[in-house]
């Protein structure tokens, strides 16, 4: 996951623009590249501009990566405040090459509530149409900045309706106990509907700002047998607050070693570093999760 194509549309940076943490250039090194693009809806549009903006990520991702064959770019919502919370919308998105969606980033909105909401009162009857409509097209829900009560809503529906959920950037709340990261029972729900946990970046969920508070992640999701199911979350151009160690694409060769090195990660630095990922993209870019 990276908010890179907000970047670029707000600042008006080419992809190759190496202050970006995603760019061309620190890319290069990797025989292979899977990326999901959020199109990310900022809280300070209005609904106008942040339709209008989410269109226009969409097309810069599309222009600044059509020549690069190495690169499978995904194109993910952040945020449905895009659509209008319209599900009416969302056979568009798929149309445009959507694969995923988060219907919440922060506080309340007509679907439910995201991870920050007090009472958090879970998925709204909007909310539950607007998760079916995804299923119908062929986009899988994040659940990445959902509540616990509406991650368990769309989690319930996905187990009824066989169809994947991932949740694309968090980190295990038995470590650290912030309101953005995912229980146990939940990573397992979303493993055993054969979705995706990525592990992000982000020290505040982390625990801590250490190469050991990222393998303390990895290790975590192993124990709890979710091995074939962990992958890179990162969240890099979404937050300046990302592991000094660890906060670009250029140090991800250095996080493939310490997954080589540890013991207890070692059997799984493929799977989480490229395959179980690849697996999953593959089954969204042919539009049939």
């Amino acid at each position: 996951h990276c908010d890179t194509a907000w970047q670029m549309r707000k600042r008006g940076l080419p992809f190759s623009d190496r202050r970006l943490c995603v760019n061309t250039h620190a890319l290069s090194p990797f025989a292979e590249v899977t990326q999901v693009f959020a199109l990310f809806s900022d809280p300070e549009d209005s609904g106008e501009e942040a339709a209008l903006h989410l269109m226009q990520m969409a097309d810069i991702v599309r222009r600044e990566t059509a020549g690069l064959p190495r690169l499978r770019a995904v194109l993910s919502v952040e945020d449905a405040r895009g659509i209008g919370h319209d599900p009416g919308k969302i056979p568009e998105l798929s149309a445009m090459g959507v694969r995923m969606l988060g219907p919440f980033w922060r506080g309340e909105n007509p679907l439910g509530a995201a991870h920050d909401a007090t009472p958090d009162r879970g998925l709204t009857e909007a909310g539950c149409a607007f998760i079916r409509a995804c299923f119908a097209c062929g986009i899988t829900p994040d659940i990445a900045h959902a509540s616990h009560r509406s991650a368990d809503g769309i989690l319930s529906m996905a187990e009824r309706a066989a169809r994947p959920v991932c949740c694309s950037h968090t980190a295990f709340a038995a470590l650290c106990p912030h309101t953005r990261c995912i229980t146990d029972e939940e990573a397992g729900r979303v493993a055993a509907t054969g979705g995706l946990v990525g592990i992000c970046m982000v020290p505040a969920f982390l625990g801590g700002d250490t190469d050991r508070h990222v393998l303390a992640q990895f290790k975590h999701g192993i124990a709890l047998g979710l091995g074939a199911s962990l992958s890179l979350g990162c969240d890099f151009d979404g937050t300046a607050a990302l592991s000094r160690s660890l906060g670009c694409v250029g140090a991800l060769p250095y996080l493939y070693r310490l997954l080589c090195e540890d013991p207890q990660t070692r059997e799984w630095a493929d799977a989480i570093f490229y395959e179980n990922a690849n697996r999953f993209a593959a089954r969204l870019w042919d539009g049939c999760a």
